[in-house]
């Protein structure tokens, strides 16, 4: 089985989509993820994914449908998960084509709106906040100035 295995080591970014595809699967048994990128790109790319739960891994993982949620990176539970994923592989494929969809929300025009729509929430409520007049901001720095 070891022979089955690749460490690749640092992957050029333009190279990560090759080894995606090649993959019968990705784990990343993370104890801290600020989102999970990578898990994102090798669903984007129809490949299943084992992941712990950290960062946003539940919001772009679904069990069962796209890969597999741990609690914790506990190698017996990582080893078990991808036997699992491995097994249900052999009997039952999972399909790129559904594994892509589950995170077609994430694409750039949603992101890109979902940002917009946050700066103008923090905008509306600054400007909500903040003081109109010269005489408003006198009373607050008083003792500053």
């Amino acid at each position: 089985i070891l022979n089955n295995i690749l460490f690749a080591g640092s992957v050029r970014h333009e190279d990560l989509i090759f080894y995606y595809n090649a993959a019968d699967l990705l784990v990343v048994p993370s104890y801290y993820e600020s989102f999970g990128l990578v898990a994102l790109e090798s669903l984007a790319c129809g490949t299943p994914v084992i992941a712990t739960r950290v960062g946003a891994m539940d919001s772009i993982i679904q069990n069962g449908k796209s890969g597999e949620i741990l609690d914790s990176p506990d190698p017996r539970e990582i080893a078990a998960a991808i036997e699992q994923v491995l097994s249900q592989q052999r009997k039952s494929p999972y399909s790129p084509s559904e594994i892509r969809e589950t995170i077609r929300t994430y694409n750039w025009s949603n992101i890109a709106s979902a940002v917009a729509k946050e700066y103008s929430s923090a905008m509306q409520t600054h400007n909500n906040k903040a003081p109109r007049t010269k005489s408003d901001l006198k009373g607050s720095y008083d003792s500053v100035c």
